[in-house]
């Protein structure tokens, strides 16, 4: 699993699971404590695609007991069909529209500057934070115009992208001049500092990974001196998606550019945004 992956079920485990299934022998908790445990945290707001989640974190025991022949069936089998929940059709996607996108990127060159390519590069490609993070020079195609999205970064690990596969997302001919603009400063500033070139990140502090939290407090920096409302960096993400989509452009291009795992995903979270 990815880091951020086992740190997500490593908290559904101990802050949900364990308090009410964690003192119980394997071979006594039944089915239907299972059901009423999805359902009670269902109903305590936990979204569809955390109560599957936590069926998945509950099911991988109950498989590893079989798998040992302490048990002779999975209890959590084809539980969530059961529940008949809801699906998450475009739940907390709070993108920008275009006039707010504007004003955003305009803040961006008020008072981060240095950052306009970073928050430009994630509006106009899609790509999450850590896949901005991770990017190399060597991803770059400028005369084919596209990118390749090889890596992700999140505290201090470099992994593959969600899905375990690279993708190839589109540039924009304003995003192209952007970059070389950025990448003739680069060039510049390193020949100043004595270094042998391009440091290996597009972007970085001082040839070093930026962090998460780093970039997060830029972002909500530009938002204030925008004074645009709260959200959150993967909404740029939201935006570049539902403003193509409002465009005619195909739900399968749009799950292509963005690496969903299937077209389902990318129907369900930007329906809104569908012209039909």
């Amino acid at each position: 699993r990815r880091p951020a992956t086992y740190e997500r079920y490593s908290q559904l485990l101990e802050s949900h699971i364990l308090p009410t299934l964690g003192g119980k022998r394997i071979d006594e908790i039944t089915r239907g404590e299972i059901k009423d445990f999805l359902l009670k945290q269902y109903k305590a707001k936990f979204s569809r695609s955390t109560i599957t989640l936590l069926r998945d974190v509950i099911g991988g025991v109950f498989q590893y007991a079989m798998d040992k022949e302490i048990l002779g069936e999975n209890p959590v089998r084809g539980i969530t069909k059961r529940l008949d929940l809801k699906r998450d059709r475009g739940k907390e996607v709070d993108p920008l529209n275009k006039e707010e996108e504007a004003v955003f990127l305009e803040a961006c060159n008020e008072v981060a500057p240095a950052y306009y390519p970073f928050f430009l590069m994630a509006l106009r490609t899609g790509m999450r934070l850590g896949e901005l993070l991770a990017l190399q020079w060597g991803d770059i195609d400028f005369n084919s115009k596209y990118i390749i999205v090889r890596r992700s970064y999140k505290r201090g690990h470099f992994s593959e992208p969600k899905n375990h596969k690279g993708r190839r997302v589109d540039m924009s001919d304003q995003l192209i001049q952007v970059l070389k603009a950025y990448e003739r400063e680069e060039k510049e500033r390193a020949l100043k500092e004595g270094r042998g070139g391009l440091p290996e990140l597009v972007f970085h502090r001082s040839g070093q990974v930026i962090e998460q939290n780093f970039i997060r407090r830029v972002f909500d920096r530009v938002l204030n001196k925008a004074g645009l409302r709260k959200i959150r960096m993967h909404d740029l993400r939201h935006t570049y998606a539902s403003q193509l989509l409002s465009l005619g452009e195909s739900v399968v291009y749009v799950k292509e550019q963005l690496g969903h795992h299937s077209i389902q995903l990318t129907v369900d979270t930007y329906a809104h945004w569908l012209p039909s």
